[in-house]
């Protein structure tokens, strides 16, 4: 029987450890593009190729509309488009710690390196309660993406 206990994630940026995370899927990785490319030739040959777009990375976060982080990756936002050319990318950390029920742990690290912001977060007011008008979602955008387990 396998047993997954999840919790105690944490996700840094640049170093910095995000403490001003909103509800629900807080903070989501994808790799929207396939890193192996087939394409199937006469008499069931098969071509196969590294994609490089494969380890494009993106990271959403949801974060506390206003807060220190919301700030801190508002600032990452101003000073690429200030100055695209002498931008310090973002480097971002993603580290579950999922524990078996018999006291072993494993880590789940996606390391995601030379980010930028990938657009700018959409706002709304409401008066009717709406919780979401309290959560920035920012979307970051990684050239270089990869996983790593370790017990």
């Amino acid at each position: 029987m396998e047993i997954s206990l999840n919790g105690n994630d944490t996700i840094t940026l640049n170093g910095t450890l995000l403490t001003d995370l909103a509800d629900g899927d807080v903070g989501h990785v994808t790799f929207p593009n396939e890193f192996v490319t087939m394409k199937p030739g006469k008499n069931n040959n098969t071509l196969i190729a590294f994609n490089a777009m494969g380890q494009l990375a993106e990271l959403t976060l949801r974060i506390m509309r206003g807060s220190y982080n919301d700030q801190l990756i508002n600032s990452e936002y101003r000073s690429f488009t200030n100055n695209p050319a002498g931008y310090n990318l973002i480097n971002a950390n993603i580290v579950k710690i999922i524990g078996d029920g018999q006291g072993n742990i494993t880590t789940d690290t996606y390391s995601l390196l030379g980010g930028v912001p990938q657009a700018i977060p959409e706002v709304k007011s409401n008066v009717e309660g709406d919780t979401e008008q309290g959560v920035t979602i920012w979307k970051l955008r990684f050239a270089l993406g990869t996983r790593q387990v370790s017990s």
